[in-house]
């Protein structure tokens, strides 16, 4: 009988156990959308070219620490690719460029129902430009690292049937690396024979300004939440006698999940969850 007991007790304990462990949850989303383009490239030309792209996003954020629900990581993959004309429509400027940043965010005391997160993280960018009507300098690279300074406001609606949620994202670029052509050199002068001496610089707020800005509301239905936005990019740098400017506004449609990884001897997944293996 005491064995019995024993027992009872043991298995009691381990479930109660199971119900309080916490687990931090990766929450992930992945953002398709439509952008316009403004591109000012004075290596590529001197003309404004402007028209629209195509954007992908993918973040992943989880609580920083298991005991702590105030720093929240966030990783996140970026694509944009898009077409442009000059003013008269008869030259174009294609544009590919992808980026991921990584960043820590802490929240702030609520005010009024606000949520207020302040943070920063640190990105890489590279991007291509193509002028099809340059003929000795068809194309051009920006190649960037940089510590961003962020912020996040949000703020919970409840309604009769489900709970939304209003975000609003800001960040700027404070200091970094960018990758700037002298003026008038070739790309063949710079890589070929090695005359990159001034084309790697430091940037700050006195060469190098920008903020990227998002409002974006999330709505839950029965079997998934949905997210829409709409922001904007601004950003401008100068160097070697040159000026660049990248202007956006886009809406962005995406979808919002939850990730959990199990892996390893004391971590395995529950007999319902299914692995395939690949």
């Amino acid at each position: 009988m005491r064995k019995f007991i024993f027992a009872f007790l043991l298995i009691t304990c381990s479930v109660s156990a199971q119900d309080n462990e916490k687990y931090k949850l990766i929450n992930a989303s992945d953002k398709f959308g439509i952008s316009s383009i403004d591109i000012l490239d004075s290596y590529l030309s001197p003309l404004v070219y402007t028209g629209v792209g195509f954007r992908y996003e993918h973040a992943e954020s989880k609580f920083l620490l298991s005991d702590n629900d105030r720093f929240i990581a966030t990783g996140k993959w970026f694509a944009l690719a898009g077409m442009t004309l000059n003013p008269q429509y008869t030259g174009t400027m294609t544009y590919l460029g992808v980026a991921y940043s990584w960043g820590v965010h802490y929240r702030l005391p609520d005010i009024y129902g606000f949520r207020l997160y302040g943070g920063a993280n640190v990105d890489a960018r590279y991007a291509m430009k193509t002028n099809d009507r340059n003929v000795n300098n068809p194309y051009n690279m920006d190649m960037a690292t940089n510590l961003n300074l962020s912020g996040i406001v949000q703020y919970d609606i409840a309604t009769r049937k489900r709970l939304m949620r209003l975000n609003y994202r800001i960040e700027t670029p404070v200091l970094g690396c960018m990758f700037v052509p002298e003026n008038g050199a070739s790309y063949y002068e710079m890589f070929d024979v090695g005359i990159v001496k001034n084309a790697f610089l430091f940037s700050s707020l006195h060469n190098k300004t920008g903020v990227s800005s998002e409002l974006s509301i999330d709505i839950p239905f029965k079997h998934s939440e949905w997210t829409f936005g709409l922001g904007s990019s601004n950003l401008k740098y100068k160097a070697n006698n040159l000026l660049f400017r990248q202007n956006t506004v886009f809406l962005n449609v995406g979808v919002k999940y939850d990730l959990y990884i199990f892996s390893g001897m004391k971590n395995r997944a529950p007999a319902n969850f299914r692995n395939a293996g690949l």
